[in-house]
């Protein structure tokens, strides 16, 4: 007899699908609360407990519900770069506004490395500078940067 054969000579699947995760159980409530349905009419409408739903399933009906719950009620969609409240991202306009000021700036690592240069661009994630004298321009993360300052110009100091 090979693998996944009985007795009998029948075949059953190797892996049988798993039951929905807590994540699905509780993102398929939430969703159902946000529709105003109970547990008890959602189970109605699948014929089955939530908890005998299998894995795939709860995923169609987590899609299902979101699409559901979108085209009752949309959600706002906020935008990268726009805090809560539609203020805009101030560090984004602090650094654009430096970037079109090429302004010089020192940035120390937390592994305590310094580079000095100007801001050419920046992302989410990243600072693209141009060090002085420096043919390439170098890209810091942000998650690595312990702190930046802008350095006085000569009439600033």
């Amino acid at each position: 007899m090979g693998a996944g054969t009985t007795q009998t000579g029948t075949r059953q699947p190797r892996n049988p699908p798993h039951t929905l995760t807590e994540g699905q159980l509780q993102e398929i409530l939430r969703l159902a609360a946000r529709l105003g349905v109970g547990q008890e009419q959602l189970e109605q409408r699948l014929g089955k407990s939530l908890e005998s739903l299998l894995r795939p399933e709860a995923r169609e009906w987590i899609k299902r519900l979101r699409d559901m719950a979108e085209e009752l009620a949309p959600g706002p969609r906020i935008k990268f770069g726009h805090w809560p409240q539609s203020q805009e991202d101030q560090e984004a306009a602090y650094l654009n506004q430096q970037k079109e000021a090429g302004a010089l700036f020192t940035f120390r690592l937390f592994n305590g490395e310094q580079y000095d240069g100007v801001i050419t661009d920046f992302t989410p994630y990243t600072i693209t500078i141009k060090p002085p004298d420096a043919r390439e321009e170098l890209v810091l993360r942000k998650l690595a940067i312990a702190y930046y300052r802008r350095l006085p110009t000569r009439s600033e100091s």
